[in-house]
């Protein structure tokens, strides 16, 4: 893949996500401001994205993200899907207005299937079984309230496991209705929005195709791997200022150690250390060391082997 084509799918990414602000400025750490929260869930993202992947599976995206920032990343990741990618997002508490952003929705409890299906169809489906939505209410917390089981008391958690129970039979049954051996889903039509790279036809067009042909493209050597590895390694090193002040101090401290501990030695002697030769009572004999008499007799390193 050549250069001019890594970078069209970069900034088309960068439109995508809505961090063209931001593509200059350092994310930042815990002794360095950088991007906020919410920019900096949505480049994990984009580090994703590049990869040009046909199916996005998020867990949580928004935890940890104010009420704005969640649903502003939720408009992303439904844009995102809008354009051809298959976006499959794990989510908790979310606000009202995002419930109309979904597709499709499946409701778990404890691991079993409360409803999966599409999303224009799930009030209904509750409706049908007694479970009607109060206005002003949230169509996400309500549907998270009726497949919770409430532990506060025994009389509490005798009902609402006996009620979400009941939704996981009758949802176990209309699924057996239906037939188990489902081979296509419906899938909704999903209307066409709007595009950042509107304005360049012509980028598109051919990120268009880039993406289509990305499946024939052959990984790259071993060479370019390291190449490419090393630099995003070394200015991640350069570019963390603390790091790079860390490794200056512990240079200079393992030094002053080193050199503090090896500082005016004793010269060694080379006469042998006295109680290294004893005599025949065990006491020490201050003599030379023992040398063969013939150095002829000496063996070779191989006749050790």
């Amino acid at each position: 893949m050549s250069r001019d084509v890594i970078s069209l799918i970069v900034e088309q990414t960068l439109d995508e996500l809505g961090l063209r602000d931001a593509a200059n400025t350092v994310v930042g750490g815990p002794l360095r401001k950088g991007i906020s929260g919410g920019e900096r869930r949505r480049l994990s993202i984009g580090c994703v994205l590049v990869t040009l992947p046909s199916v996005l599976i998020l867990d949580e995206p928004t935890s940890g993200l104010d009420a704005f920032t969640s649903f502003l990343l939720l408009q992303t990741l439904s844009t995102l899907a809008r354009r051809g990618r298959t976006v499959i997002v794990s989510i908790h508490a979310p606000r009202s207005d995002a419930f109309e952003l979904f597709d499709r929705i499946c409701l778990l409890s404890k691991g079993r299937v409360v409803y999966s299906g599409l999303r224009r169809n799930c009030l209904p489906w509750f409706s049908g079984l007694g479970y009607d939505l109060e206005g002003n209410v949230n169509p996400l917390d309500f549907l998270i309230d009726i497949s919770s089981v409430d532990n506060r008391t025994p009389d509490n958690e005798e009902a609402s496991q006996a009620r979400v129970s009941a939704l996981i039979n009758a949802w176990a049954a209309h699924c057996q209705a239906e037939g188990d051996d489902k081979t296509t889903i419906a899938i909704p039509d999903r209307p066409a929005l709007p595009s950042h790279a509107s304005a360049h036809s012509a980028e598109a067009a051919q990120l268009e195709r880039v993406t289509r042909d990305f499946v024939d493209q052959k990984r790259p050597g071993f060479w370019l791997q390291t190449a490419v590895l090393t630099t995003r390694a070394h200015k991640n090193v350069y570019r963390n200022i603390p790091v790079i002040a860390g490794l200056i101090m512990q240079g200079v401290l393992l030094g002053v150690f080193i050199g503090v501990t090896f500082a005016n030695l004793p010269e060694v002697s080379s006469r042998p250390v006295p109680w290294l030769t004893k005599d025949a009572d065990g006491y020490p004999v201050d003599e030379e060391p023992l040398v063969p008499a013939n150095p002829e007799c000496l063996l070779p390193p191989a006749g050790f082997l």
